[in-house]
Order: structure tokens, then C-alpha cells, then sequence
């Protein structure tokens, strides 16, 4: 699994549960060192995963991020 924002992409390398009664697997992952700053509002973020039982093929989904900040920050 990696996950992908801004040009940065990071790569999950623990081991995926498995839930054998449902025939699914999960993972829990974050984002390292990562704070969104108003600039990074609307990028996306993705995933994309790769698995055996899936062959070459690898599913990956986006999402925007929506970053909300009330004030404006001066430097």
C-alpha cells in the first residue's frame, strides 16, 4: 500500500489482518510528519494497494482534502 499527497509518498510495510470470515484484509496507516496548511486545501490525497489475490491489478481511490482554518497566519 502507499499513500500519496503533495509529491510526497510514503509506503505502508506492516502486515495486513486478515478477517477470514468476512474474506477481507485491513490495514491501519498514517501519513508521516504530515500538518495541512491552507495552501494544501483541494489537493488530493490517494491510496493505492496491491495484493496477491489481485494479481497486476491495484486499486486505488483520492480524496480532496479540504483544509479549513478560520484565521490567516502572517509570517
Amino acid at each position: 500500500m502507499s499513500i500519496t499527497f503533495g509529491g510526497q509518498s510514503h509506503q505502508y510495510s506492516g502486515s495486513p489482518t486478515e478477517n477470514i470470515s468476512s474474506e477481507t484484509f485491513s490495514v491501519l496507516e498514517t501519513f508521516p510528519n504530515f500538518t495541512p496548511t491552507r495552501a494544501d486545501n483541494g489537493q488530493n490525497l490517494s491510496c493505492t494497494v496491491g495484493h496477491q489475490t489481485l494479481g497486476s491489478q491495484k486499486l486505488s481511490t483520492s480524496v480532496a482534502i479540504s483544509v479549513q482554518c478560520k484565521y490567516k497566519l502572517f509570517k
